[in-house]
């Protein structure tokens, strides 16, 4: 296990975008992801991790019927496994309501592993969204004993 660094916080700006999708594979090669993560950054629901100057990692909210909701997390690879989707989980469960809802697939383990360890518990799954790798939704509620 990677050692765990401190990383500084902040809003995301206009000027990141091009900083966010040079590390984000499937902004690379998806249009419509730029367009989703550029969207993110101008609604001012997106966080950007930082560690010694350099952007590490970022975080996109929404809505989910109605809660707060984790649209996306991106971690570049080098700094995966060492606190930077923490923090950036963290933040978010810090500013939003009484339940916090996000999503990853089936085959994305290590989402998984962070999200459990957060407290999150599994509250259902969409197929049809990947062919052959379900959607797996996620729920951490504020208040003890609810989920």
């Amino acid at each position: 296990m990677r050692r765990m660094l401190t990383v500084a916080l902040r809003p995301a700006t206009l000027d990141d975008i091009d900083s966010l999708v040079s590390f984000d594979h499937v902004a690379q090669r998806s249009p419509a992801r730029v367009t989703f993560v550029r969207e993110g950054v101008e609604r001012s629901d997106c966080l950007i991790a930082e560690r010694n100057g350099a952007i590490v990692g970022f975080l996109i909210l929404g809505r989910f019927f109605g809660h707060d909701f984790i649209d996306l997390v991106y971690v570049r690879e080098e700094a995966r496994r060492s606190g930077v989707g923490s923090a950036l989980i963290a933040h978010a469960e810090s500013k939003c309501g009484e339940k916090l809802f996000t999503s990853t697939n089936l085959s994305n383990k290590s989402m998984q592993s962070l999200l459990e360890g957060r407290g999150y518990a599994l509250s259902g799954y969409v197929d049809n969204l990947d062919e052959g790798d379900p959607e797996l939704i996620y729920v951490r509620s504020s208040r003890e004993g609810t989920g």
